[in-house]
């Protein structure tokens, strides 16, 4: 049983969370409409560079930078080659699938696939082809039907194939591949596959069309597989006939349907007891319209939410949110894991902490070893962090228990949609894991670079931004122009401030009498802890910046006395500075 709570009450905003029967947080994703992902988008592009030294393909499809196209993901169909090479290629081709037809019959293989995997075999499939280069059969200025498979990330551009894939409910459409029926991996069972397999036979397959059965196909009846093979083979009729009356104009030929569609499509689970949930009446009839094509049986499970309380808050999903974006992830038994995502890779720390279930040492780090797998597993695929990812377990002894690590992670990483690899535990205890990026990382989604640390997570010391300090005033003094200039005021953020005037008030009086200089200090709400200013009063002058700092001294509420005596003084050097007069605080005359 599971639960697909959809947020679409903000116009612009669309969030999707997934519980399961015991109110954990299994899925969330969050889309701004107005920046939209053009992942799984159709565009028709031209070639605008080839690149010999990188073989690949630079496209124009209207994005703001140039679409990178590897010569791997260009499908052959689009080589120009003389007719005469083209002939010999095709017979090669025949006896080629000769050879693979006689294989299939000695050994009773069966084709395993998924649709990450579509590149990998489509390069098999065409291996003659590849004794050419991009250069002697791509030409600039070549138009191209391609889709993105990665998003624009940073300085870098989307990656796209021309190899097109249109995944549905229970199956993935590949119109232009030439593995025909395809099982998920993730469908164990020899007989289920079997079946499956036979059935989707039937339903008359073109030649050079790939069909891929997906893990929700299993459980689906063969009506209910057609009907979405059906649809698909539609939807890539509707692109084709669209494609030949486009232009190269940067408007998508298709594109993806919104991030909640996209979820109730890969995601929802079916059964008895699950339902989906929508806060929103506009984002509501989007779904059941979504849902009468994909799957109509399911309408009736799909509810308007109408309490008050604002849905996220009523499953208690935004505390869960918060605890994604801490680093830290505690465990049952009372251990933890400290995450720490960097641009090369992502780091996780497995600590005890208070776990203590075991009867000795080797116990307590196995028993909190395969409880920390079950959640890496589940924390990556929460925060959809990808890439590289190193996993460092208690060490554990004995070579069994480490077998047993790797069984645990094996199988917690089972139905993770992103295509997962991963190496044995290391002498060390390390475990290297490869993931698939899907979509941006939840900290990607929901965060912005901290201003005061630039991402780092670390700022200057007050007192390392007070030596600073120091060593500037001394380097402008320095300066011929600075010699004659009776005041110099320093603007910090206050700890550095009350560093300055505590800690080095020696060193700022030496300053003082050696170069005959007055030096103010001035707290100032600066954004970063290592910023500052140094100017000198004159060259202030009248400046309205100065006026009103006069005047918002003049206008402090009644201090202690002291206080008050340094406020006046203060304020007299600024009178003296900028020419005015303020009878409270000027000195009375006697008599």
């Amino acid at each position: 049983m599971s639960k697909v709570i959809v947020d679409c009450s903000r116009e612009n905003n669309y969030s999707v969370a997934i519980i399961d029967n015991q109110g954990k947080l299994d899925y969330f994703s969050f889309e701004n409409c107005q920046k939209k992902t053009i992942k799984s988008n159709i565009y028709l592009g031209k070639i605008t560079r080839v690149e010999y030294s990188l073989q690949a393909a630079f496209v124009d499809y209207g994005g703001d930078k140039a679409g990178f196209l590897p010569f791997s993901e260009i499908h052959p169909n689009y080589y120009q080659l003389p007719i005469k090479d083209k002939q010999n290629i095709a017979n090669e081709l025949r006896n080629e699938e000769k050879n693979i037809e006689e294989d299939d019959e000695n050994e009773e293989t069966e084709i395993e696939t998924d649709n990450e995997d579509k590149a990998e075999q489509s390069k098999k499939a065409y291996r003659i082809y590849k004794k050419y280069n991009i250069q002697e059969v791509i030409k600039r200025g070549q138009p191209v039907l391609v889709q993105v498979y990665k998003d624009e990330r940073g300085n870098k551009g989307a990656s796209l194939t021309t190899y097109i894939s249109l995944p549905g409910r229970y199956c993935v459409l590949m119109p232009n591949s030439p593995r025909g029926i395809g099982i998920s991996k993730k469908i164990f069972s020899y007989e289920e596959r079997k079946r499956v397999s036979n059935e989707v036979k039937k339903f008359n397959i073109p030649d050079g069309t790939g069909l891929i059965i997906r893990t929700a196909g299993m459980k689906a009846n063969i009506e209910d597989l057609k009907k979405d093979y059906k649809y698909l083979n539609n939807l890539w009729k509707e692109i084709s006939t669209k494609t030949v009356q486009s232009r190269v104009d940067g408007i998508p030929i298709y594109e993806e349907v919104n991030i909640v569609e996209q979820v109730i499509r890969d995601n929802y689970e079916s059964d008895e007891k699950s339902e989906i949930i929508i806060n929103g009446k506009q984002g509501y009839n989007d779904v059941v319209k979504f849902a009468k094509k994909i799957m109509p049986h399911e309408i009736d499970k799909i509810k308007l939410y109408n309490d008050r309380t604002p849905i996220f808050k009523k499953y208690g999903i935004d505390k869960k949110l918060d605890e994604l974006l801490s680093p830290i992830a505690p465990l049952p038994s009372g251990g933890y894991l400290v995450i720490n995502p960097t641009e090369a890779l992502v780091s996780i720390d497995v600590n005890s902490g208070k776990s203590i279930h075991g009867k000795n040492v080797e116990e307590t780090a196995l028993s909190t070893n395969l409880e920390a797998a079950r959640e890496v597993a589940r924390q990556l695929r929460l925060r959809n962090l990808g890439g590289l990812i190193v996993v460092d377990f208690i060490d554990m002894d004995e070579p069994k228990n480490r077998r047993l690590l790797e069984k645990e992670l094996q199988r917690a990483f089972m139905f993770d949609k992103s295509k997962v690899q991963y190496a044995k535990v290391s002498q060390f205890g390390l475990i290297e894991i490869s993931r698939q990026r899907m979509r941006s990382s939840v900290t990607e989604m929901l965060t912005i670079q901290c201003p005061h640390c630039c991402g780092t997570g670390l700022v200057k010391a007050p007192s390392v931004v007070a030596v600073d300090i120091l060593d500037s005033i001394l380097e402008q003094l320095k300066d011929p122009r600075f010699v004659k200039k009776e005041f110099l005021e320093v603007l910090a953020r206050a700890e550095v401030i009350n560093h300055l005037v505590v800690e080095n008030i020696k060193e700022i009086d030496e300053i003082q009498k050696k170069y005959n200089i007055k030096i103010l200090t001035t707290k100032h709400h600066f954004e970063r802890n290592e910023e500052y200013v140094l100017r000198s009063l004159e060259d202030i002058g009248n400046s309205q910046t100065a006026i009103e700092l006069y005047h918002a001294i003049a206008a402090k509420y009644e201090v202690a006395s002291e206080e008050k005596k340094k406020r006046n003084a203060t304020l007299r050097l600024f009178g003296k500075i900028l020419g005015l007069k303020n009878k409270m605080f000027s000195k009375k005359k006697k008599g």
